[in-house]
Formats: structure tokens, C-alpha cells, sequence
């Protein structure tokens, strides 16, 4: 996995954990509310990000030319 990849990933799940708990402990219609829910679709929008990266960057064998 590359490790921009791998970086980002653990990151973006680090803030999307937090702002999953958060959400839980903050009162709805405040000004926290409203950050922390940004920052969970953000952190949501970067995982995937970061798994597509790392899912088109991995190597994988060629069996054609092994067959040879």
C-alpha cells in the first residue's frame, strides 16, 4: 500500500472515529454539533478517498507472463 495511502487512511479513521463518538455528546443545534458532523462526512469522504488509492496502487502478479 502506498504510504500517502496508508497515512490518510489512518487519519481520516482516527477523525471519523472521534467525530462518531462525538456526535453522542454534543447537543444538537449547536455550533459543535454542526462541526462535528462535517467533520464525520469529511473523514467518511477521505476513507473512501484513501481505499480507492490504495486499492489501484496495490501490485499485483502478472499470471500471463508466469505461464510462459
Amino acid at each position: 500500500m502506498n504510504a500517502v495511502a496508508r497515512g490518510m487512511l489512518a487519519i481520516s479513521c482516527f477523525v471519523f472515529v472521534g467525530s462518531l463518538m462525538l456526535m453522542f455528546m454534543v447537543e444538537r443545534g449547536t455550533a459543535e454539533f454542526y462541526v462535528t458532523v462535517i467533520s464525520l462526512g469529511v473523514s467518511l469522504i477521505a476513507v473512501a478517498g484513501a481505499t480507492l488509492v490504495a486499492r489501484w496502487t496495490i501490485q499485483r502478479p502478472n499470471f500471463k507472463e508466469e505461464q510462459r
